[in-house]
């Protein structure tokens, strides 16, 4: 990497994208007791009042924009609610072809990646939350994330504002994730199939001409998977992307910075500074 092409930590502001979108309850994991409702959410939504910097959010539920709307009262200024109905968009837009692919015989049934077209829908849906919030730019910032509702929720019981920064070596050319999981060079089937995860979703955070190049790519990655009638999450979207075969059959042009950690918050974690410091 060149010096030139690594910004300095604190340097820049960035716009955070959420996101929220009704699916009712449905099951996390293998085991039937762990369950995600609603007010779960809505619980983790609480950290999103400490936020210092500028929040869009896209929500489908007229409640829960009310809530989050409450807990910005102070921010309000540098809050954008946008209520907006999901199926409009393009990720849900390919819930019927998920669906079939879902219903195959044989499909692989990890919960509830691979068994509701919603959730999957929900994971894509981010990438529009995030293009939509660049092209609009409310809030006049070069530097734009995604993160989860979730994403802080170990942080519940702090009440001190902070803000998310640029992380140490941040390169403004790439896509910055967490690296979870050990690269393997693995087909596209044996990710999706084996549910592999090489790169987290819950936060991901670029300069945003880059990342509308990449999310341009990522699309049109989700939409060659479901050709093959190979589907998940994004992060075997990602990871699919960025594998041999795939990279042989999309040539993809922006390349990812990953922070290496077993801790599925770490990119977070690194950009994480309270704001009174």
């Amino acid at each position: 990497m060149k010096t030139e092409d690594v910004i300095k930590s604190g340097s820049e502001k960035v716009t955070v994208v959420t996101a929220y979108w009704n699916l009712g309850s449905f099951q996390k994991g293998p085991s039937k007791n762990l369950v995600f409702k609603s007010n779960l959410y809505k619980k983790w939504m609480s950290t999103f009042q400490y936020l210092a910097n500028p929040l869009v959010a896209f929500v489908d539920d007229k409640k829960f924009a009310d809530h989050l709307r409450h807990l910005r009262r102070n921010m309000a200024n540098a809050t954008k609610i946008i209520l907006i109905e999901k199926s409009k968009l393009w990720s849900f837009g390919l819930k019927d072809k998920i669906h079939n692919i879902y219903s195959k015989p044989g499909y692989p049934k990890f919960y509830p990646n691979t068994v509701l077209p919603g959730y999957s829908c929900a994971q894509h849906a981010k990438y529009d939350a995030v293009q939509m919030a660049i092209e609009k730019n409310y809030f006049h910032t070069n530097y734009f994330t995604w993160l989860d509702i979730g994403y802080f929720r170990e942080k519940l019981e702090s009440t001190r504002l902070f803000e998310l920064i640029l992380p140490p070596q941040f390169n403004p050319n790439r896509i910055s994730f967490t690296e979870v999981g050990r690269y393997e060079d693995i087909s596209l089937r044996k990710i999706v199939y084996e549910n592999k995860v090489w790169v987290g979703g819950g936060m991901a955070l670029g300069k945003s001409e880059i990342f509308l190049k990449f999310i341009a790519e990522y699309k049109k990655a989700t939409e060659t998977f479901i050709k093959m009638s190979l589907m998940s999450t994004d992060q075997q979207v990602l990871y699919g992307l960025y594998s041999r075969q795939g990279r042989k059959l999309l040539k993809p042009t922006i390349e990812l910075q990953t922070y290496r950690s077993d801790d599925w918050f770490h990119l977070g974690l690194l950009c994480h500074r309270y704001a009174n410091k």
